[in-house]
């Protein structure tokens, strides 16, 4: 993933000419963003892991694209294709799938 980054980095600087204009209200906006919704809900997350198990956390994380693109839709009104139906469903079952393989394999 860093190389990736690096790679498109590179990229950007060698054929664009990016520019970065920020008033104050950007600056004030990415502070509150980068604080508010990314630090401070990532430490409850980590605190709250303490409290659910292993299988339970991974699923709360792996379903996250389906929370938000339901809450796209909720709050936001945006509309779904055949494509996102679908990529839902090979969402939902890829995680739910290992989960009961191995609940299964336990002993009793």
């Amino acid at each position: 993933m860093l190389l990736s980054t690096v790679i498109v980095a590179f990229y950007i600087l060698m054929f664009e000419s990016p520019s970065l204009e920020l008033s104050k209200i950007a600056i004030r906006n990415l502070f509150v963003l980068s604080i508010g919704c990314t630090s401070i809900a990532y430490l409850i997350a980590n605190y709250c892991q303490r409290l659910v198990s292993a299988s339970r956390t991974s699923l709360l994380y792996v379903f996250e694209p389906i929370f938000g693109a339901f809450l796209g839709w909720l709050l936001l009104g945006e509309q779904f294709g055949a494509q996102g139906i679908v990529g839902a469903i090979i969402i939902t079952t890829a995680t739910l799938l290992p989960v009961f393989l191995r609940e299964e394999r336990l002993p009793a």
